[in-house]
């Protein structure tokens, strides 16, 4: 009966330890994820800034109105973005995650501890 029991507290243990371990790659690749749309977004911010600032078309005294309307959307993608990076916060969220998946590491770490004990 007793070792019924030790299999039965191993077996969940196992399961418990499957269901951290994955939970805590799942956080840790929302993180990556976050971190990347974040460092592409801020790069893209960059770049749009600084066609639309420099005014590096104007220099060479063109008024065609394509380079007008290829501004005027530089000016409208950069609004965007900017709206989108400061209503969701990437970074803070892939702090959140990384946090997260440190804590399921320790829990991690506490049922492999539980399931030794339970073998010796």
């Amino acid at each position: 009966m007793e070792q019924r029991l030790v299999n039965l507290y191993n077996q969940q243990a196992m399961f418990c330890y499957g269901n951290v371990e994955w939970s805590h790659k799942i956080h840790e690749k929302a993180a990556d994820l976050f971190t990347t749309v974040n460092s592409w977004l801020r790069w893209i911010q960059l770049i749009l800034a600084f066609i639309i600032s420099a005014d590096i078309i104007k220099q060479f005294g063109t008024d065609s109105p394509v380079i007008s309307g290829i501004l005027i959307g530089c000016s409208l993608i950069l609004t965007l973005i900017n709206t989108i990076t400061k209503s969701f916060d990437f970074n803070g969220r892939a702090s959140r995650h990384i946090m997260t998946a440190n804590a399921l590491w320790d829990l991690r770490e506490d049922y492999r501890s539980f399931k030794y004990d339970i073998q010796a």
